[in-house]
């Protein structure tokens, strides 16, 4: 099994597959040469960390490196914990962290949150602790996404601890989602058919379209939608396993993109233009997209497969939809939105 630098847990029709809090996903690259597992080692309670689980050193630090965290439905955090350290005896530390949380009513980042090193001893070559803690007291309301970022000179990153209260007023931490990635033993499938468009106007459907946004100041193509055939297992209705390997390339001016994968409830293929306004559709994952670079999610939907076959339905068809540009336009008059690359995006089914 191979592991990538995303998780994504599977929703479906509302409710939680897998029992987790939080998705998240680094901001930059992280080194692997002092990693063992990065996405384990981040959250999986170290308290060595002169060892490789050491995970990530934040090479352009100056600049902000950090995590996206994004809490399921909105979490009320009661604080979080963020380790960071040097093991050479910190001569290289952080100098601040800074959190950021998103408006969902603007479409924009709050005011960021700056909490400098707060032990005040970082820069002391006799200060031999492995690790500095730093503590942000969350605001008291509920949060979708939260930005962490550490800036300082040769920053590693250890762990990040998420805390809530339940209803009685008791602190318990949060937990981050199982693994999801595609295996070497099944049989990878290509899209059947492909096209994208504007839910506004779908007469500009195209199945060269590919991207979801603003491609210009003027334009809106902010839905795209394929399908898989699985006609080859049709008989024996039921697979073991079945993960969506969906690729987001951002491009433009990008502040904060939410972009939602929908499955069709009946079968839809090959794509037409009606599939872009068509109400046949349940939610299944909604991705938050703040980055430059690409990043190839893999999602679980082992069920909504499942569910195709025991229906007798030959194919099964996605919709990936833009919410952030369908809510508030072109925010500043240039171009934004992600690309689904029609080449990358398959679909692999272990019987």
């Amino acid at each position: 099994m191979k592991f990538f630098y995303i998780f994504i847990f599977s929703v479906m029709l509302g409710s939680f597959i897998e029992a987790a809090d939080f998705t998240w996903s680094f901001l930059e690259t992280p080194s692997l040469k002092n990693s063992i597992n990065p996405k384990i080692a981040l959250f999986d309670g170290a308290v060595n960390f002169n060892t490789n689980r050491v995970i990530w050193e934040c090479e352009a630090a100056s600049n902000g490196c950090g995590v996206l965290v994004e809490l399921n439905a909105g979490i009320v955090l009661s604080r979080v914990e963020v380790y960071t350290a040097k093991p050479n005896q910190l001569k290289m530390a952080p100098l601040k962290t800074e959190f950021v949380v998103w408006n969902d009513g603007k479409g924009n980042w709050d005011k960021a949150i700056s909490i400098s090193d707060v032990t005040g001893r970082a820069a002391e070559k006799e200060y031999t602790s492995a690790t500095i803690n730093t503590t942000w007291d969350a605001p008291s309301k509920p949060i979708r996404v939260l930005k962490i970022l550490m800036y300082g000179s040769g920053i590693w990153l250890t762990e990040i601890k998420l805390f809530a209260k339940d209803e009685t007023g008791k602190e318990y931490l949060l937990k981050s989602p199982e693994a999801v990635s595609l295996s070497d033993e099944g049989t990878i499938l290509k899209p059947g058919s492909f096209g994208g468009g504007a839910s506004v106007n779908i007469k500009f459907w195209s199945p060269k379209q590919n991207y979801v946004g603003n491609p210009n100041a003027l334009s809106r193509r902010d839905r795209v939608v394929f399908h898989f055939d699985l006609s080859s297992y049709i008989e024996e209705g039921k697979i073991k396993e079945a993960v969506l390997a969906l690729p987001l390339q951002p491009f433009g001016v990008l502040t904060g993109n939410d972009i939602e994968l929908q499955c069709f409830k009946t079968e839809h293929s090959p794509i037409f233009n009606m599939d872009f306004i068509s109400n046949d559709v349940f939610s299944v994952v909604n991705l938050f997209v703040d980055k430059k670079t690409e990043i190839m999610h893999f999602i679980d939907v082992t069920k909504m497969v499942n569910a195709a076959l025991n229906r007798g339905d030959g194919t099964i068809a996605f919709r990936v939809r833009n919410g952030t540009i369908e809510k508030f336009g072109n925010r500043q008059n240039k171009p934004e939105g992600v690309i689904v690359d029609s080449q990358k995006l398959k679909l692999e089914i272990v019987r």
